[in-house]
């Protein structure tokens, strides 16, 4: 696997700060492509409190176990999008995220004729959501 990544800080003012960043890789396995582009938000408030925007496109190469019975395999695709609070003290850090995963080209496996497990393909879809606190 070849990858490249890129990222910069862009402070619009003394409260709001951009993050920008970029992934490309390339997979001999499967010989494809992808670009990756991620961005974050970060506000400060009062009192060292600051709250956060994430978003970003995150891949997966397939394992080499699938590729014999995945044709046309591709990369599994996971974006990203968090919200977060925190809120530092002298003595802690606290920080909450509300996040949501949209999963797309998930390997899909199934049962062959003769009752083994085997890949039927990477078409597969799924999410995650919920809250974390820290």
């Amino acid at each position: 696997m070849l990858a490249n990544f890129a990222e910069t800080d862009i402070y619009l003012s003394n409260n709001l700060a951009v993050k920008l960043g970029l992934r490309a890789e390339h997979s001999a396995l499967i010989e494809k492509w992808n670009i990756a582009p991620r961005v974050s938000f970060a506000y400060k408030l009062k009192h060292k409190d600051q709250i956060s925007f994430a978003y970003g496109d995150f891949y997966q190469k397939p394992e080499p176990e699938y590729l014999p019975a995945a044709n046309n395999a591709g990369y599994a695709k996971a974006t990203h999008y968090i919200l977060q609070y925190q809120k530092t003290t002298s003595l802690r850090t606290f920080r909450t995220e509300l996040f949501y995963k949209n999963y797309a080209h998930l390997y899909k496996t199934g049962l062959n004729n003769n009752g083994k497990p085997e890949v039927t393909g990477n078409n597969g879809n799924g999410y995650a959501r919920g809250i974390e606190i820290f």
